[in-house]
């Protein structure tokens, strides 16, 4: 086994624990390439439907100029801090705007927001949350404890020996 896992084209599935990693509410950082090259990277509110990624923006933002240029991007999610583990995908982005945009990005806001909250992204942060990014992952990486564990086993020591090396992670 490699340090990172299996890298693999979209639909061959992922594991059970990063699907329910993908369903946990905290950000996913999307990396968009600057004109220059370099990365240009930024942590948003998302979904994932299960085809693809949809993240709410402004038309208006670096990201969005990124991918009108550059219709590639890389999204990355953490687990959870006491599990060290995190999913990657890469992929072609689309932009959308209108209806459809409108109708993405509550998808998105109903994932993170309360009744109260819903009302007053409304009112505030939808209305300039003008366009949608939907990314379809074309390539998979994740990194688990149990690769970690696996590299470590491949040099002779055991999975206790190694859990020892490390710090707990902060919450």
């Amino acid at each position: 086994m490699s340090t990172v896992e299996q890298i693999y084209r979209a639909g061959a599935g992922l594991p059970d624990w990063a699907e329910q990693v993908l369903q946990r509410r905290t950000y996913a950082v999307i990396a968009t390439s600057n004109p220059d090259g370099s990365p240009q990277t930024v942590p948003l509110l998302y979904t994932f439907d299960g085809e693809r990624f949809l993240f709410e923006s402004r038309s208006t933002t670096r990201k969005v100029r990124n991918l009108t240029d550059r219709p590639h991007a890389r999204v990355l999610v953490q687990g959870p801090p006491d599990d060290s583990c995190w999913i990657a995908a890469e992929g072609s982005a689309e932009i959308v705007g209108g209806a459809e945009a409108q109708r993405r990005n509550a998808t998105v806001a109903e994932r993170y927001l309360t009744d109260a909250g819903r009302v007053g992204w409304a009112r505030t942060v939808a209305p300039v949350e003008d366009v949608s990014i939907g990314l379809v992952p074309e390539r998979w990486s994740w990194w688990s404890p149990e690769a970690m564990f696996g590299v470590i086993s491949d040099h002779g020591y055991t999975e206790e020996e190694a859990a020892g090396w490390f710090l707990p992670m902060d919450a």
